[in-house]
């Protein structure tokens, strides 16, 4: 299980440990914002794992927990810009070309507690085993 505060846990034992760790990721880009070092790189790429494997696991629960379908695709739609977002940057990392490092681990923090705020949370509604 993860050390998420309980306003910002799931109830799915899966899904709060990977938000936790998607957390503790974001924690280590902001500590080291600068793009350019070994350190934020290799943060960076885990954080594409996670997320990939995250969204996988999500969208598999959002199909199951009974949460309606115009719901689950506005969901699936929010991970795709994500995924699309993080595609973009990575390129630009490479390309030396992302712009302020703030506006990085801005938009890093949007991708993982934003997206967990609007989105995540409506899966509460739908989980009986909370």
């Amino acid at each position: 299980m993860s050390n998420l505060p309980p306003e910002m846990q799931i109830g799915v034992a899966s899904i709060d440990s990977e938000h936790f760790r998607l957390v503790s990721l974001l924690d280590r880009l902001i500590y080291d914002p600068s793009p350019t070092t070994a350190r934020f790189s290799e943060a960076f790429r885990l954080l594409g794992e996670e997320i990939v494997a995250h969204f996988t696991n999500e969208e598999r629960i959002l199909r199951s927990c009974g949460m309606p379908m115009v719901e689950v695709d506005a969901h699936v739609e929010a991970h795709n810009r994500i995924l699309d977002e993080y595609a973009l940057l990575d390129v630009d990392m490479i390309d030396n070309s992302y712009g302020e490092a703030w506006d990085v681990s801005r938009m890093i923090r949007s991708w993982i507690l934003d997206h967990l705020v609007e989105y995540d949370l409506k899966i509460c509604k739908y989980i009986t085993t909370k």
